[in-house]
C-alpha cells in the first residue's frame, strides 16, 4: 500500500496476515491472497476489476486473489485480512481457484454479514490476548471464515 500507515499487524501464520491500516491512497496492485477489507472508520473508495465501490464504516468487501484494485480515502481506517488459501491447507487449496462475491456495500441484506464481522472481531481478540493454542484457534477461525463466505454467496 502506498500513502498508508500500517497501525497494527498480526502475522497469524505464513498463510494469514491481519493488519489495521490508515488509508489515503494506493496505486493499482494485486496479491496472491484473498483479502477481506472491513471499514473501521470513515469511508473508502475501492476500484476492483474496473468497478468502483464506495464502502462506509461497517462495510466489508472481499477482494479475490489476483484482482487488480486500488483504494482511496480521506484518513479512514480498515482491517485487512489476507489469506493465501493455496498454502493454508492442501485439503482446501482447490478453493483458491474459486471467485467469491462478498460486498456489503451493494447488498441490501446487511444482516447476513454480521457473523462474518463477529468472526473477524474474534480473530483480532484472540491475537491480542496471546494463548498457547493460538495457532489452532486461528486455524479454526480461518476455516469457519470459509464456511461463512460460502453461506454468504450461496
Amino acid at each position: 500500500m502506498d500513502s498508508n500507515q500500517q497501525k497494527i499487524n498480526y502475522k497469524i501464520s505464513s498463510s494469514v496476515d491481519l493488519s489495521i491500516y490508515s488509508i489515503e491512497k494506493t496505486e493499482k496492485f494485486w496479491h496472491q491472497e484473498i483479502e477481506l477489507i472491513y471499514v473501521l472508520s470513515g469511508s473508502i473508495n475501492i476500484q476492483c476489476r474496473n468497478i468502483e465501490y464506495n464502502l462506509c464504516e461497517d462495510d466489508i468487501i472481499l477482494i479475490n486473489m489476483f484482482d487488480i484494485h486500488t483504494l482511496s480515502a480521506n484518513h479512514s481506517e480498515i482491517l485487512s485480512l489476507k489469506i493465501n488459501i493455496s498454502t493454508l491447507d492442501p485439503e482446501i487449496s482447490h478453493f483458491s481457484q474459486n471467485r467469491f462475491d462478498c460486498n456489503s456495500s451493494i447488498d441490501s441484506d446487511k444482516s447476513k454479514f454480521i457473523p462474518l464481522k463477529q468472526l473477524l472481531a474474534s480473530l483480532v481478540k484472540s491475537n491480542v490476548n496471546f494463548d498457547d493454542n493460538l495457532e489452532f484457534i486461528n486455524k479454526f477461525y480461518i476455516y469457519w471464515l470459509h464456511i461463512l463466505k460460502l453461506r454468504i454467496i450461496l
